[in-house]
């Protein structure tokens, strides 16, 4: 039986979070990535809030604030419940082998709401008290993106026969260690062999010489890729007032995550230097899908703000590691055409179309992601308006894995994290104009590059925001419009250069960009 996380190494494309988690892709690190992408999220919370770059920890008196700061909670004078829709089109630039490509994907969600209770408590110092339940979505993972070009040096058959070197066929074939993997789907369907039956080595019908160097082999290279789910946090969080001077809060963050990646890798066209009319496949196509999801992860939320004049608040909120419960369920399938290809030489039957498929491959496991802390100020100016800002700190080489399945070790995936990842430090900053019961907004937020090797790209996201509100005493509606990007590198496929011991892998380099629009509507009570 092949465990989930065993068939993450092998996979060729299964879990790909290159684009949506900002990060680089590799065969050996891939864990890694996955650590990532469930530990790398947004503030979250309301069109105002994200109008003003996100900045919240020392700015209170929103829902936003039972997930990033529940100190904030105490400057609320009254009930209210709030919603928040939004609009969120994500655009993906890829440009692999010069050849660039675009995909956009657009959806309408509901990634906020809340309710708030206040309490007036009149007890010396402790004028209130507020008790507040929000849902917050933190991480969106809705993308779609394509890519295509002619390959003239390396093909995914490479990789196979890299793979399967110095494992026993016998592991390749239904029932064996690597038969649930594309390596093994490979194997099964003819694209690579056995070069003797004894032999560590393999061979294939598509392979090369690579010891001529006019052996040469091109191939048109085509993959689809579907992101889909999100991460969100339900929290439960109260906050206190304290003579008007002093904020305390604290909260209980249950947080969800729901993903699935649905990726098809093709390639087709075969063109051989040596033999141009050696033409033993039409195309084949490597289609994985992978489902992650978590019954739940607990956090807790413990914040401060402090006015020490009218005119200035400082905030600070320590959020504790998450540690997530999560299931994985992997499959993937093999669909191959054979140009009516004599495998076994003449007189035997040819090949033609073949499709294989493993079965679902489950595995059970703890992420737990990295604390975070972060500190503010807010700057009012009279009644005019006010300008805040905050600094939040993350380790994301923090981040670690614990099977639930017996025999099943991430040491190495840890050891992975720690050595790929680094402390990051972000930013947020924002400002508001208040005019009589409109509000005008902007923002603009910095999430650092975490990866300790750049490869010459910048992995950082940066967000610009602005936005309007209208405030009446019974209702108001805040909007916001977000544009964020960011830039990425992505490995289809990782193999070596036997000639050189160089690493030859394709690399697809892409440019993300969302464009949100998000409104809030309140309702005091």
């Amino acid at each position: 039986m092949i465990t989930l996380k065993k068939s993450l190494h092998f996979a060729i494309l299964t879990t790909g979070f290159a684009l949506i988690a900002q990060a680089g892709w590799s065969q050996n690190t891939s864990t890694a990535e996955t650590a990532l992408l469930f530990s790398r999220s947004t503030s979250g919370g309301s069109a105002r809030v994200r109008a003003m770059g996100g900045a919240q920890v020392a700015l209170g008196g929103d829902f936003s604030s039972a997930t990033s700061n529940p100190a904030g909670l105490g400057m609320f004078n009254r009930s209210e419940f709030t919603i928040s829709p939004w609009i969120n089109g994500a655009t993906n630039d890829a440009t692999y082998l010069d050849k660039s490509t675009s995909a956009t994907r657009s959806r309408i969600a509901i990634p906020a709401f809340s309710i708030v209770f206040h309490a007036d408590k009149d007890k010396g110092n402790l004028i209130s008290g507020n008790f507040a339940i929000s849902f917050n979505r933190l991480n969106d993972y809705n993308r779609t993106y394509s890519y295509e070009a002619t390959n003239p040096t390396t093909s995914i058959i490479d990789y196979f026969i890299q793979d399967a070197y110095g494992t026993d066929y016998r592991d390749l074939l239904s029932g064996g260690s690597y038969a649930e993997s594309p390596t093994g789907l490979a194997f099964s369907s003819y694209l690579i062999d056995t070069l003797a039956t004894n032999s560590p080595a393999y061979i294939s019908a598509l392979g090369t010489n690579f010891n001529d160097p006019a052996a040469t082999r091109s191939q048109l290279q085509h993959e689809d890729i579907k992101f889909s789910g999100a991460q969100n946090q339900w929290s439960f969080s109260y906050g206190v007032n304290l003579g008007d001077k002093i904020y305390l809060g604290g909260g209980l963050g249950v947080r969800m995550v729901e993903f699935q990646s649905h990726k098809t890798y093709t390639e087709s066209n075969f063109q051989f230097a040596l033999d141009p009319n050696y033409k033993p496949v039409t195309r084949f196509s490597l289609d994985e899908q992978l489902h992650t999801s978590s019954s739940f992860g607990i956090n807790g939320t413990l914040g401060l703000i402090y006015r020490p004049i009218d005119v200035i608040q400082v905030g600070l909120s320590y959020t504790t590691p998450t540690s997530l419960q999560m299931t994985d369920i992997y499959n993937a399938s093999m669909n191959t055409d054979w140009n009516n290809f004599y495998y076994y030489g003449p007189n035997t039957t040819p090949l033609n179309n073949i499709v294989v498929q493993t079965q679902d491959v489950v595995s059970h496991y703890r992420l737990k992601t990295p604390s975070r802390m972060a500190v503010g100020a807010t700057g009012f100016i009279q009644k005019y308006g006010l300008i805040t800002g905050e600094v939040e700190l993350v380790n994301y080489a923090n981040s670690n894995y614990k099977s639930k399945d017996t025999g099943v070790s991430y040491d190495q995936d840890n050891r992975n994290i720690a050595s790929s990842f680094v402390s990051a430090v972000n930013y947020r900053l924002g400002g508001e104009l208040r005019l009589q019961s409109f509000r005008l907004r902007g923002g603009y937020s910095y999430m650092a590059d975490p990866y300790k090797t750049t490869h010459d790209t910048d992995r950082s996201i940066q967000t610009v925001s602005g936005g309007a509100g209208y405030r009446t005493a019974g209702f108001y509606v805040d909007i916001t419009v977000m544009s964020s990007s960011t830039r990425s590198l992505y490995n289809p496929y990782k193999t070596v250069n036997y000639l050189t011991l160089q690493d030859n892998s394709p690399v697809v380099n892409s440019r993300s960009s969302n464009l949100t629009f998000m409104v809030t509507l309140g309702f005091p009570f």
